[in-house]
């Protein structure tokens, strides 16, 4: 069992530091900092990124183990609750951060006599990149607990399920950090409201829901 316990301590690390990314984002583009945040969310994808893999290794000592067989709905339901915790957690403890950081970066902003500039209050930007935020997501997610899934579904496909759950995990990186983060850094450029709104910022949740609903029923049925 504690593999298991690993893999969930993993899972809330990881996602944590991954929602940390984006807490740093926003708070580069509403402090007219973007470069700084952008450096921020850039080093700590690359952990998250690192990270990923070594939770992986863990699932695959899980497969080899036959550990999942016995316990796949407590793990599922702990991973997803891991996965929502970490992302609610990081949003409650940056908002008072934002906050703080915003207030100062604007006092000196003040003091040093530059121009301020508040993005317009239009969403439409982020409204359209949010179906992309959210297939994002349920790769990212998906593709940590994947090969789990597949081990119950195809026991034959153990050991090519941890190759398709990094596949997935390379398409999460070119949607998110290739695709969506370019996106953004273009908007920002262009002094256009960007993709970082609450709703994009919160599809991460509802891809986790969605996920967590597809995969609970498959686990059921199966049961």
């Amino acid at each position: 069992m504690y593999l298991i316990g690993l893999l969930l301590l993993a899972t809330l690390l990881i996602w944590g530091v991954e929602s940390s990314a984006h807490a740093f984002k926003i708070i580069g583009i509403r402090s007219n900092t973007p470069l700084i945040g952008n450096a921020f969310a850039q080093s700590l994808n690359i952990i998250s990124r690192f990270g990923y893999f070594i939770q992986t290794y863990i699932v695959a000592i899980i497969l080899d183990r036959s550990l999942f067989i016995e316990n796949r709905l407590l793990i599922m339901f702990l991973y997803f609750i891991c996965v929502l915790a970490s992302s609610f957690i990081v949003e409650i403890c940056f908002k008072r951060f934002i906050r703080l950081y915003e207030k100062l970066a604007l006092r000196n902003l003040i003091d040093t006599g530059a121009n301020i500039y508040t993005p317009p209050a239009s969403n439409k930007i982020g409204g359209r990149l949010l179906p992309l935020a959210f297939v994002g997501y349920i790769f990212l997610y998906g593709g940590a607990i994947f090969p789990l899934v597949i081990q119950m579904i195809f026991p034959s496909m153990a050991a090519r399920s941890v190759a398709l759950g990094s596949i997935m995990n390379g398409l999460s990186t070119i949607l998110l950090i290739t695709v969506l983060d370019l996106r953004i850094a273009l908007n920002t450029q262009n002094k256009v409201n960007n993709a970082l709104s609450a709703d994009v910022y919160r599809s991460k949740y509802y891809a986790s829901f969605i996920l967590a609903i597809f995969i609970l029923a498959i686990l059921v049925l199966k049961k």
